[in-house]
């Protein structure tokens, strides 16, 4: 994580410092590997454990003896940073003008492991002007808690803010960033719909007092039943080891020679069963949930059913949603592995879906798997809806053009 470490932060002083302990921890690491053939001798390759040694011992050092500060004095709107190798890193100091802004950005990393996988990072960075790179103050994979940091930073360096998660930066005043989006209605663009006739997929149900929509259960389609399939092994395994460890084969009349601990097979087909049910289970709940989507007058209300019953309910007032939005899926990219020729090719795949978020002054609702129509109809919808409820006007009904 690119997080530096807060050595001071009050009114007056923010005071941030990379923690070098982790290059000294890589370095013991390193050679302690290092007497790794003489606990036990290694043959042949022995080359190859001196070499990750070293990778390890210069990659430990580099860390250890890079230095990364980050003063920030507030009152004399002034700042020192420290970056480069010790004994000799570059100082460089300068006013709240010489820093070009506070970053908002998010940064796709790779998970270690064999099954690699690509997942999002939100990141808060400072731009100075000495430099074309900014620097990260804090990384958070919880994009909530990644938009908290940067939302305080902005409130208390009072500097223009940018925010580049987008296609596009989009800056904004540090002051103007938990304006809920009622007040933005002037700069959003969107388009009239009919309520009553959204599109395939979508049931339309009028209320008293709201235009609801509904997302129908899905049923038994390839998703539920690929998890089903894959969870199933998990389950039979679980129950055949538990039966064996009971003894309940003899009592069926099963010729089966059994050997080893029958304690460890009980609880290991405990965990394996529990495994498979879970994963069962998930998937056939997949296939009997449904969604519904909300306008009231003054908020909005996201909920989701299973079975019938009300398994999650979101109310968001109004006041409260910052944004209402469509954008690039921010799901976890799984890596497919094809062989062409022999050759193994590996891709990491990304969906192809856009997600639609509703970010409140305190959490970032992610609806996703929706079709495009059905997303950007969500999203009319929730315009035209807080357009019409303005205090001049008291019903949802179709407007001839857009604002």
């Amino acid at each position: 994580m690119n997080t530096l470490s807060v050595l001071k932060d009050n009114n007056a002083t923010i005071h941030l410092r990379q923690n070098h302990w982790g290059g000294w921890v890589i370095i013991i690491l390193g050679i302690g590997l290092c007497y790794l053939p003489q606990i036990k001798p290694i043959d042949e390759g022995v080359w190859i454990v001196y070499c990750v040694d070293g990778i390890f011992i210069f990659a430990g050092l580099l860390g250890a003896f890079y230095r990364l500060e980050v003063r920030l004095n507030i009152r004399q709107r002034s700042y020192q940073v420290i970056k480069g190798f010790w004994p000799n890193p570059k100082k460089f100091s300068g006013t709240f003008e010489h820093i070009e802004g506070l970053w908002f950005k998010k940064e796709w990393q790779t998970s270690g492991g064999k099954n690699k996988s690509k997942y999002l990072v939100w990141q808060t960075c400072l731009k100075f002007d000495f430099d074309k790179n900014p620097i990260c103050l804090h990384e958070s994979r919880d994009e909530s808690e990644a938009r908290a940091y940067f939302e305080k930073r902005a409130k208390q360096l009072k500097i223009t803010t940018f925010d580049h998660t987008g296609d596009t930066p989009k800056e904004r005043n540090w002051n103007e960033l938990d304006v809920p989006v009622s007040e933005q209605l002037s700069g959003i663009q969107y388009q009239a719909v009919d309520i009553s006739n959204p599109p395939q997929g979508l049931v339309f149900k009028k209320e008293s007092n709201a235009a609801s929509y509904l997302l129908p259960e899905p049923g038994f389609n390839g998703t539920s039943l690929v998890g089903c399939l894959f969870g199933l092994p998990f389950f039979l395994m679980g129950v055949f080891a538990t039966m064996i460890s009971m003894g309940l084969h003899e009592k069926l009349g099963w010729s089966i020679n059994v050997s080893g601990s029958m304690s460890a097979a009980f609880i290991m087909g405990i965990i394996f069963a529990i495994i498979g049910g879970v994963i069962i289970k998930i998937s056939i709940d997949y296939a009997f949930t449904k969604y519904q989507f909300s306008y009231y007058k003054n908020e909005f209300l996201y909920a989701t059913f299973t079975y019938g019953h009300l398994k999650k309910e979101k109310r968001c007032p109004f006041s409260q949603i910052e944004e209402f939005d469509l954008r690039e899926s921010t799901e976890r990219q799984r890596r497919s592995r094809y062989r062409i020729a022999g050759a193994e090719i590996s891709k990491f795949k990304k969906s192809d879906k856009q997600e639609l978020f509703i970010r409140t002054n305190t959490e970032v609702i992610k609806v996703r798997d929706l079709k495009a129509d059905i997303s950007h109809f969500l999203k009319n919808v929730f315009y035209q809806n807080l357009e019409q409820n303005r205090p001049s006007q008291q019903s949802l009904i179709n407007p001839s053009n857009t604002s």
